[in-house]
């Protein structure tokens, strides 16, 4: 239950409510994966309370070329980082959906 509570605060905290929002799926090692699919990037954030770790998957579709980032739970400026990072391919997103 804690993981869940830390997942939705920081959705709650780089996230807009009005904006795309994240599929969610429970993983086998008792985490929380998020997808979201931003015109041809696949985005995942995989929560792992076992290793303590948020894992950060974005997959250009387009150009083949992926982005990966390992940031622990606990390290707060490196969460927040993670979000901001978030927020800016959300509002690319929603400009090119209003384009």
């Amino acid at each position: 239950m804690e993981l869940l509570n830390l997942v939705g605060e920081w959705l709650e905290q780089h996230q807009r409510k009005d904006g795309q929002q994240p599929r969610l799926y429970p993983t086998p090692e008792g985490g929380v994966e998020l997808e979201w699919r931003i015109g041809r990037l696949d985005l995942s954030i995989e929560f792992d309370p076992s290793s303590g770790i948020a894992e950060w998957h974005a997959l250009d579709l387009d150009q083949g070329t992926a982005d990966e980032q390992r940031v622990a739970l606990k390290d707060q400026p490196g969460m927040q980082a993670l979000g901001i990072k978030l927020q800016r391919i959300l509002a690319l997103g929603d400009q090119t959906c209003e384009a």
